[in-house]
């Protein structure tokens, strides 16, 4: 007689679904936890840049990087590159737009990614939320 623990066999004859120590899921939500930090973290030194450019070509009457563009950049992702970038060049630190928007995009930002993270690993499959409607 085969002993059970919860409703799987312990010797069964069936292949498992998982090959290895990752399952295809924690393979996929792995790959696509590294694309996600990669991407932050590129357009966040993206964004520092663009600060420190624009700052230099105020200081020398040049052409500048467009308002739009540098708020854009936190939108996208790159808030903390932004306010390091004001921080460290001493760039838009008194402007009410940029006070506002870059503090509240870096929130944002946060909250989204630890969304995804909590939904990649598991954590919140237990939420009725998330539950299919199929089986109520």
């Amino acid at each position: 007689m085969q002993e059970v623990i919860g409703s799987t066999p312990l010797c069964s004859t069936k292949p498992r679904a998982t090959a290895g120590f990752f399952t295809k899921k924690k393979a996929y939500v792995m790959i696509l936890t590294i694309c996600i930090i990669a991407y932050i973290l590129i357009i966040n030194i993206v964004a520092f840049f663009l600060y420190g450019i624009d700052k230099k070509r105020a200081i020398n009457h040049e052409h500048r990087i467009p308002v739009s563009v540098l708020l854009w950049m936190a939108r996208l992702g790159g808030g903390l590159g932004s306010w390091l970038g004001m921080t460290y060049f001493h760039h838009k630190k008194k402007h009410a737009r940029f006070q506002i928007i870059v503090p509240l995009w870096i929130t944002i930002w946060m909250f989204i990614l630890v969304l995804l993270l909590a939904l990649g690993d598991g954590s919140l499959d237990e939420l009725e939320l998330f539950k299919s409607r199929a089986r109520r």
